[in-house]
């Protein structure tokens, strides 16, 4: 393979793995960033609603949302995207926002974990994966536990959408550095060329000059003069 091509080759398999050793490192941190951000979401929303059963009395009864009371019984409305609920540390369901449903949004092992600390894990809401955290909190002198969460779909969409623009723009990328590599290469190594080319005309000069093996006129050769005798 010509130098020129092996530089160019070089090039594009170097652009290639920086572009995605940074590619790895900017999802990593993307990611990381939009977690603790939806982190810093729920944990905000469930010391509110600590603070609010605290020092409020018991909790009202039951009852499906309605235009008037859209939160089932919670103070907090979360919506489609955020959805909240109160348990009793049986697992049985208190309170609840609208959107977040009838069903526990945590099993009785999660809600008996989370009486005694702050627990986090994925649920599915209405097809739809939300990232939970289940703190414990009191109500009436009884204690309850609030499971709180957010929907991922915002985050997981920015996360595919940097994956697909990374994969889109990553060949164009590579394929732009390797034929720019082969031409700064041409342009490095035209003076080589040149100089190859005439080291292969001097080469060829001093060949013909050369008399060939087995010629008529063979050289020439000088002989000592004899000796004399004393």
């Amino acid at each position: 393979m010509p130098l020129r091509w092996r530089l160019a080759l070089i090039f594009a398999l170097g652009t290639a793995l920086v572009i995605a050793a940074a590619g790895l490192v900017f999802l990593q941190r993307l990611t990381a960033g939009l977690d603790d951000s939806l982190g810093a979401i729920l944990r905000a929303q469930a010391d509110a609603e600590v603070v609010r059963l605290a020092v409020t009395g018991p909790l009202p009864p039951l009852r499906p949302p309605s235009a008037r009371d859209p939160d089932g019984g919670l103070g907090t409305g979360a919506g489609a995207e955020r959805v909240a609920q109160v348990l009793a540390p049986d697992g049985r369901l208190l309170a609840f926002t609208d959107g977040a449903g009838r069903s526990p949004l945590a099993d009785v092992a999660q809600t008996r974990a989370a009486t005694r600390k702050d627990i986090e894990f994925t649920a599915s809401v209405d097809d739809q994966d939300y990232r939970m955290l289940a703190v414990p909190a009191t109500n009436d002198d009884n204690k309850v536990v609030v499971v709180v969460g957010a929907s991922t779909r915002v985050a997981d969409a920015a996360t595919a959408h940097t994956r697909d623009a990374l994969l889109l723009g990553g060949p164009p990328a590579v394929l732009a550095a390797g034929l720019g590599a082969y031409w700064l290469a041409g342009s490095a190594l035209r003076p080589v060329d040149r100089m190859r080319r005439r080291l292969a005309e001097i080469t060829e000069q001093d060949t013909s000059r050369t008399p060939e093996h087995g010629s008529r006129h063979p050289p020439r050769t000088t002989r000592s003069p004899r000796s004399r005798p004393p």
